[in-house]
Order: C-alpha cells, then structure tokens, then sequence
C-alpha cells in the first residue's frame, strides 16, 4: 500500500521571487488525490537537479536545503505508515493536515507579522505611531534575511520555530549585523510579541521559545545633576532657536512628561487636583496607563511663558514643540555651550526628573513609578536600581543625624552576661 505514495519536489516558476530566486514545491500523490504545497525554500532555477529532485552544489546553504527536502519527505512517508498500521483511512490532505500543520497551525512567520503589522497600522495615531510601526517592520526584515542566509528559505512556518532559531538569530544579528545586546534584545521582544499575538489568533497553539532567554544589559542611569540643571535653565544663548528647546527640555525635566506626551499637551489635560493645584491627567500613549500627577511651579512658569503661541490659540497645543530629531539635534549644541559631559537627549530629560528631582529628594519609588506612568513599580525599581545606592546613602546620613542627638540610655550600654 505504502508504494502508491508519490512524493516529489518541483520548481514553481511562476512565483518567482523579485531576487529572480524559484520556490521549490512539494507534490504528494496518493492513489487519485494529488495536494501540492510550498517547501519555504528558494533557489535559482539554474541549480535544480530536475531528476533527482535535489540543489546541486556542496555550499552549507545548499546542502541545509537538500537535508530540508529529505526530512520533509521522511515526514510524510512516516506519516503514511503510521496510517496504514492502524489501518485508519487517509488522503493526501489529512497526511499535508498532519506534516506541515493543520489549519489552523500552517501559518507562516511572515503571516503573523502581517497580522501584528497589520494591527499595528489600523491603530496608529490612535495606540501606535509610525515608529513603532517603523521597529516593527525591522524586526520581520531582519528576521526574514536571516532565514535566506542561514537556511535559505524564503519563509518559516510558525511551527518550525524553536529555541535553536532564536539562538541563531541572535548569533545572526551579533555577528552578521553587528548589533549590540540591547538591540538584540529589542529584537527578541518585538518577535516574541508578534509570536504571542499569532497563538492569541489560533495561528500557534504554543509559544516555540521554551528555553530560550534574553537578558538586557544593565547599565547605570544617566541622568544630569541638580547643579548641570541649574547651569542649562540660567543659560541665554543669544537665540530664540536654542532658548525654546532649552525650555522645553527643563519643562520636560520638572514634569517628567515624554516626548510625545510634551507635544501633545493641551488645555484640556491641565486640571485641579485634590490639593488645589495644577496637575496633568492624561493617558500615556505608549503604557496606555493614565498620567494623572501635579506639576511643579518651575513647569508651570514654562507653560504660562507659552500662553500666547498661535499654536495654544488655534489649537490648544500648550508648547509648539519641534520633532524629537531636531530637538535632539539642539540639544547637543546645549551641551556643547554648557560643557556637559552626558550626552543630552529628550529622554534624558525624563531620567532626571525621575532621579534629580524625585528620587534623590526623598520621593518614594512608589510615586516616582506612579509619576513616570509606568505600568508596574518593578519596571521603575529595575531602571533606576543604580540610583538606589545614592538614596541609602542620603537617608542614612539623615538617620545619623537624628540618632546622634538622641540622649543614649546608659541602661543600653551594659551587656547582658
């Protein structure tokens, strides 16, 4: 019985691929029924052994795809004879249904990133932004150039995923691409997210990355000192140009707003809070938590230098701010002028708040967690751990202090044998 099974592989040439590369197709044929479907390899037509249905050449790449090919059909055969054991009727498709998936499990990579894609499109503006977008498609572009290098497949079903993958694409993205730890983990992220929203639709039954960890380097928070603060709000530097960005860089740093949260700043967003004073009540756009926290008077003095901008007028836009980009551009020319050492950014704004302004004067992490939007207090403790040390040490002195001029109860002294 097993003999009436034919398994074959062929070129399907009228898909080729933009690279002029030829998918290679499997055919099964068992008795009348005939099923066809795609290997997710591609090679160029010049180097296909039609007879003996194989790549010809003794590169890595050539022989990972023969090995591929034999698998496959060692897949389907095994599968065959398991049938015909239990003597349970079969066709081609339920042996396709069973090799490469059923239904609902034949999903390629490049099916659960058009979905994640997709998702993340109908949202922007809304819950996403084009940058994210933007990081996103990276990822699947990475994802898909190491699959052809080191596999030469143009695709990965879901189910081919495993830990080894991931290794290989971090040794890929180390090696061959030259990104850092922090980029590769940004890497991992970003596909395991995509693998889990694929199981959330019944694309995947179960995560493929078992074993398989990751872990962000630790580094110590960069942040700018109280006196550095100083320096930068006191400095004139002769032009309207660099006197607004440094305004919103310290409104950004006595608020703890980000970036797009700065921008998107209106009327409606400023209310009273239970102290009667001017607090901020927003939702973050990236946590999607809400940020409801008071502002400080030196962010309220930016703010009212604002008030007659067209901006506030027509659209209720409470700082004209410029791109992130370009403020990042002017942000060097303030250190450079100011003769700082760390290298100014817009986030770096936020760190500060978070450390000079909140932590290191006395400020629990509970609230400074509460303060930045985060949406868990681990997430704060995890970035500003390094900061941690500096507020022992300032309690610690405090406790001395009030220690020391405590009478000592001669009592206290004695030990008791």
């Amino acid at each position: 019985m097993e003999s009436q099974l034919k398994v074959s592989f062929f070129l399907f040439h009228a898909k080729k691929t933009k690279t002029r590369q030829t998918p290679i197709y499997m055919r099964l044929r068992y008795n009348y029924d005939v099923v066809t479907v795609a290997t997710g390899y591609t090679i160029a037509a010049a180097s296909w052994n039609k007879k003996a249905m194989r790549v010809i050449g003794n590169t890595s790449e050539i022989k990972s795809v023969n090995e591929g090919l034999k698998a496959l059909e060692v897949k389907v055969r095994n599968a065959v004879n398991q049938k015909l054991l239990v003597g349970r009727p079969f066709s081609v498709n339920n042996i396709k249904d069973e090799v490469l998936g059923s239904s609902k499990n034949a999903y390629s990579v490049q099916d659960a990133f058009d979905a994640y894609l997709g998702m993340i499109k109908s949202l922007i503006g809304k819950e996403y932004s084009p940058i994210t977008y933007g990081k996103y498609r990276q990822t699947y572009d990475r994802v898909m150039e190491f699959a052809k290098l080191k596999y030469n497949r143009s695709n990965f079903y879901l189910f081919d995923l495993n830990d080894n993958f991931m290794e290989d694409f971090g040794n890929f993205l180390r090696i061959d691409i030259g990104n850092g730890q922090t980029t590769i983990y940004k890497h991992w992220q970003r596909l395991s997210r995509v693998i889990r929203y694929a199981i959330k639709r019944k694309m995947l039954d179960i995560f493929p990355f078992v074993d398989y960890t990751i872990k962000l380097p630790k580094k110590p928070v960069e942040y700018l000192t109280q006196e550095e603060v100083d320096r930068i709000d006191n400095k004139d530097f002769g032009t309207e140009r660099l006197n607004t960005i440094r305004d919103f860089f310290i409104f950004s740093i006595y608020s703890g707003l980000a970036y797009t949260e700065m921008s998107n700043l209106r009327e409606e967003h400023l209310v009273t809070g239970i102290d009667g004073e001017v607090w901020v009540d927003m939702f973050r756009q990236k946590t999607k938590k809400q940020y409801k926290v008071p502002l400080l008077p030196k962010a309220i003095e930016i703010l009212n230098k604002y008030k007659d901008t067209p901006s506030r007028k027509k659209k209720g836009i409470l700082l004209p701010i410029t791109s992130n980009q370009k403020m990042n551009a002017y942000l060097k020319e303030i250190q450079a002028i100011c003769k700082i050492k760390t290298n100014l950014t817009v986030h770096l704004a936020r760190k500060t708040y978070a450390c000079t302004i909140m932590l290191l004067n006395g400020v629990s992490i509970q609230v400074v967690s509460e303060c930045l939007g985060h949406s868990n207090t681990s997430i704060t403790i995890s970035a500003y751990s390094s900061v941690l040390p500096e507020m022992i040490v300032k309690e610690f002195d405090m406790l001395r202090k009030k220690f020391s001029t405590k009478p000592i109860n001669p009592q206290s002294k004695k030990i008791k044998n």
